[in-house]
């Protein structure tokens, strides 16, 4: 009777040990507790914050560097509820005239967060002058230098979110466009878990085309229209650097319109608008004319 007595106390002690190291650690909750690796080497809070800018509209990046100018257009769908628009330039100094360009993809409230961080960073790079900046004359600071320091900034604090205890992942997908006085284009998109997927474009008549976030039928669509059209204009011999960036802005809203037309069209719901920009943001970011938005009257004109 004592012995049988013992083994229940014992039981008893030992269940709330087994309930917490259950609750704590259990093969099938990798997602519900801090950021574990998988026995197949996943994150699995990392997979899903991958997976918020699939539920964005693409964003496209069409990059051009020419003999004599670059330029580079970031475009996405156009949100016309939405206060905070998903693509934004920030200046880097007052007399620069080719600032940075951010598109951002994901969760809002993240991104907004990591685009805080990044003007915080650059008022600290301008207070501090770091050996990775080059200062060329007082208030220059190069834009190149700025764009990598930037992305290093948000993809360190996104590791941070990876493995700290008690926070999440972002979700958000974050990229930086920059271009020099020499007309190289530097491009950096910082992801979820910390990584960076840098694309540069520093020889003359190289050009390059980016489709971040979205459904992946969308995004497919978009990336196979605009490296068709890419080739195309190669092949044109006749075809000058005045017209490229008109071309190249129109191949890109045309692109969105055909791949959304089609994606209506399979669910029913298409409907025929003569409307030219209300459906696309547009946002160039030139070597000689700086950053600018696309109207609805620089299309008109242009058609």
């Amino acid at each position: 009777m004592t012995g049988t007595f013992l083994q229940i106390v014992f039981l008893l002690a030992a269940l709330p040990t087994a309930i917490c190291s259950n609750y704590n650690f259990n093969v099938y909750n990798y997602d519900l507790n801090t950021p574990l690796f998988t026995p197949s080497g996943q994150l699995k809070q990392v997979e899903y914050a991958s997976e918020a800018s699939s539920h964005s509209h693409p964003m496209v990046i069409l990059s051009h560097k020419l003999p004599k100018c670059s330029y580079t257009i970031m475009a996405t769908k156009k949100q016309s509820t939405k206060a905070q628009s998903r693509i934004v330039s920030i200046p880097i100094s007052q007399s620069n005239k080719t600032p940075l360009l951010f598109g951002i993809n994901g969760v809002l409230s993240d991104c907004v967060s990591l685009l805080q961080l990044a003007r915080n960073e650059l008022k600290t790079m301008k207070q501090y002058s770091g050996p990775s900046i080059t200062l060329v004359k007082s208030s220059y600071l190069n834009p190149k230098s700025c764009a990598k320091r930037l992305a290093t900034a948000i993809a360190n604090k996104c590791q941070q979110h990876c493995f700290g205890g008690g926070i999440r992942p972002f979700g958000s997908e974050i990229c930086i466009c920059a271009i020099d006085q020499n007309g190289d284009i530097d491009l950096y998109v910082t992801e979820p878990s910390g990584s960076i997927v840098e694309r540069f474009h520093r020889d003359e008549d190289s050009h390059g085309v980016f489709v971040l976030g979205g459904e992946k039928r969308i995004r497919d669509g978009l990336q196979d229209l605009l490296a068709r059209d890419e080739r195309d204009d190669e092949s044109e011999q006749d075809n000058d650097e005045s017209n490229a960036l008109r071309e190249s802005i129109q191949s890109t809203r045309n692109a969105f319109r055909k791949v959304y037309k089609e994606e209506k069209e399979k669910l029913g719901e298409y409907e025929q608008s003569n409307e030219i920009c209300d459906d696309v943001d547009i946002v160039v970011i030139h070597s000689e004319l700086g950053i600018f938005r696309v109207t609805r009257e620089m299309l008109e004109h242009s058609t």
